[in-house]
């Protein structure tokens, strides 16, 4: 089990960094400095590896939410502290590695899609009923609609036409498309509330600026 996890810990960095088309099994191998024959007793092939993969950090980035729900004290606190884990989740990944897993990992994707389409939706719901719920987003939203905007607001991000690497971050994609959809969900008690927060996340990859 020691050496299953450490295989994927490895793999993980090399999906991150270089995306999964351009990894192989063998360069797997030598990274962890062992033959193929063994790393072929833990996984039947590269797709099985970036299935596990894939779950182990669904699973962490649900983790992360849930309890960034739990810790906040507002809906615009929640989303504040979101886009900080949205910003280290993304500082180191490439941006093709999306569109690999979409194009070449039936199984992987899948699994992404069902998280997206079920955990991520409804934790964007959430946020929007509490938001409104606590006189911070407009009472007129459309949640439902709003809830599957935000879902291809994100996947949009991973597009390397639309947002050549060269010219654009995936840090600066995503956290420009967050910070134009909270914004339209402010009131003016939103606003202000997004204002005092200026101090605690003056840190934030989350631009707050005056309207």
């Amino acid at each position: 089990m020691e050496h299953k996890t450490k295989i994927l810990e490895t793999a993980k960095e090399m999906f991150m960094r270089f995306g999964t088309r351009s990894i192989t099994m063998e360069d797997i191998a030598r990274e962890l400095v062992m033959s193929k024959k063994t790393l072929y007793q833990y996984f039947k092939d590269k797709d099985e590896m970036v299935l596990l993969v894939t779950a182990q950090e669904l699973e962490q980035d649900k983790a992360e939410i849930q309890a960034i729900q739990e810790a906040s004290v507002d809906a615009i606190d929640e989303i504040l502290r979101i886009s900080q884990t949205v910003a280290e989740s993304f500082k180191n990944m490439n941006p093709t590695l999306l569109h690999d897993i979409k194009k070449y990992h039936t199984a992987a994707w899948q699994a992404f899609i069902d998280y997206k389409n079920q955990f991520i939706r409804r934790s964007i719901i959430d946020n929007l009923t509490r938001g409104i719920d606590e006189g911070y987003y407009r009472a007129d939203l459309n949640i439902d609609l709003l809830a599957i905007m935000r879902l291809e607001q994100v996947e949009m991000g991973f597009d390397v036409k639309l947002f050549p690497p060269d010219k654009f971050t995936l840090v600066d994609i995503q956290l420009a498309f967050l910070d134009h959809f909270v914004r339209g969900l402010l009131t003016n008690k939103g606003f202000e509330k997004l204002e005092s927060y200026r101090i605690p996340y003056q840190n934030d990859f989350l631009p707050i600026n005056k309207v």
